[in-house]
């Protein structure tokens, strides 16, 4: 797989992890089912979701300016010294992953709209 895309779907894959954990922790003892509060979430999260991805796109443009991209996993793995930016390469879909959830979890501290969200539409379910 191209290591591009690699990255991008490791990213995705870090997103939505952490935002999974994070409706179940919020919904969970609660009036509102898992996926309504994840729906509720996601709607009001999806311009950070936008952003990260565009932010992602930014770093993959001038990534190849610093590290070569073309090298692939097999080419690495029975190389006995690996440079810091063959690590990189070699544990890009880790690294990608990572930073995924970790910027995930910035928006969620940071921002709290879908945190916000979830308890208002919880609320409406509770009181009606």
């Amino acid at each position: 797989m191209n290591n591009y895309i690699t990255i991008v779907v490791a990213f995705i894959i870090g997103q939505f992890i952490y935002t999974s954990i994070t409706v179940y922790n919020l919904q969970n003892g609660k009036d509102i089912g898992y996926w309504h509060a994840y729906g509720a979430y996601l709607k009001k999260e999806t311009g950070w979701f936008v952003i990260a991805i565009a932010g992602l796109c930014g770093v993959l443009f001038v990534l190849s300016d610093f590290v070569n991209l073309d090298i692939k996993k097999a080419d690495l793995i029975n190389k006995e010294v690996l440079s810091y930016k063959e690590k990189l390469v070699l544990y890009f879909r880790t690294s990608a992953l990572m930073l995924g959830m970790f910027i995930q979890h910035i928006v969620f501290k940071v921002y709290k709209k879908g945190k916000e969200e979830v308890e208002k539409v919880n609320d409406k379910i509770s009181g009606s």
